[in-house]
């Protein structure tokens, strides 16, 4: 996605002179686009719209249809977009500090900046979008992402934007991940509304926030009735206020099972992932709630990854303990939270 800064200038600002534009200049207006073609210009008289997308008014020397913005695709994520930008103006476009002949076009990068006639300055950011989505996007879905020119994957990275999480649809770890990294989860119902205009000023741009599910399915172990609990999502948001949930606790995941975004949640809430298997750390295994049958080293315990992701989002740290100590191995010193533990060696003294 493309924003566009229109930034507040010394209506003094002479048109060559493009040193008082910087990133600390403030920001009048923002406008979020779509891949295509922007026309830049003013409004008619009489404040009729007119042909250009974006109004510039309070300024003679823009011409009603003054520059145009052509915004590419970018080919894969990471990789910079095209994007010319155009003069058909009277009073001439300036890039670092030259006037654009009329008719001619120059590429823009990412943080460059170009002056509409006298005073009117404009600031291009590119803002790329990366979705994480567990299963292959719907055919309808796929379509809005690719005229937002947001690029898909399926193994969750720092580098995601957003989480897709239909509601009503089984937790996934990256959705976990992403709230704890205050990164948006969003239902499909956004891709849509992002893509249902050309462009956006920023009071109007679609609110993650609104889009993200009601609720979601944890799975439930065999014989609790049902296989899945429906929980509300602000169950996950809150775990936002958990940093040390998992503190004190070792987790190994075992051999050929790996989960970039369950890694991340152990990471996120103070546990540490090793390599290394010992027993002191829960092995953690592929598969649902089952106990899993995997051989494990000499006194250890295991856990599926299911069973994993229920105890993060209910804030059991009570179950993991129990897990530690199973009853099929030697017993251990069961860990406790931080603030547990205080208060056990303060009662001990």
């Amino acid at each position: 996605m493309f924003v566009l800064e229109k930034l507040e200038v010394s209506a003094g600002l002479h048109t060559q002179d493009s040193t008082q534009v910087s990133d600390a200049t403030p920001i009048e207006a923002t406008f979020h686009a779509l891949p295509g073609e922007l026309i830049l210009g003013r409004p008619l008289k009489k404040g009729a719209p007119g042909k250009s997308d974006i109004l510039c008014a309070n300024d003679s020397s823009i011409s009603k249809e003054h520059a145009v913005l052509q915004l590419g695709s970018t080919p894969g994520y990471g990789l910079g977009p095209t994007v010319e930008l155009k003069d058909i103006s009277r009073f001439g476009t300036y890039f670092r500090g030259q006037k654009l002949e009329n008719g001619g076009s120059v590429s823009l990068q990412n943080g460059d900046v170009f002056k509409l006639g006298h005073k009117t300055c404009f600031r291009l950011r590119l803002k790329p979008i990366l979705l994480y989505s567990s299963t292959d996007l719907l055919p309808d879905l796929k379509a809005h992402a690719s005229t937002l020119d947001a690029h898909v994957c399926t193994k969750w990275s720092p580098q995601v934007t957003h989480v897709i999480q239909e509601a009503g649809s089984e937790l996934v770890p990256a959705a976990v991940a992403a709230t704890l990294t205050h990164f948006p989860v969003v239902t499909g119902a956004w891709l849509a509304a992002m893509t249902s205009r050309k462009f956006f000023a920023a009071p109007d741009l679609p609110n993650p926030a609104v889009y993200q599910p009601d609720a979601v399915l944890l799975p439930q172990p065999s014989g609790a009735g049902a296989p899945y609990m429906r929980t509300p999502f602000s169950a996950v948001l809150a775990l936002r206020s958990e940093t040390q949930l998992l503190q004190g606790l070792h987790f190994t995941f075992s051999r050929g099972f790996e989960d970039a975004g369950l890694q991340a949640c152990i990471s996120l809430l103070g546990g540490v992932v090793s390599e290394a298997p010992s027993k002191e750390s829960l092995m953690v295994t592929s598969g649902t709630c089952q106990t899993p049958t995997d051989a494990l080293p000499p006194a250890m315990s295991a856990i599926t990854a299911a069973e994993l992701l229920v105890c993060i989002t209910t804030k059991d740290r009570g179950a993991l303990n129990c897990r530690l100590a199973s009853p099929t191995q030697p017993p251990r010193k069961v860990l406790l939270p931080p603030g547990q533990q205080q208060q056990q060696q303060q009662q001990q003294q």
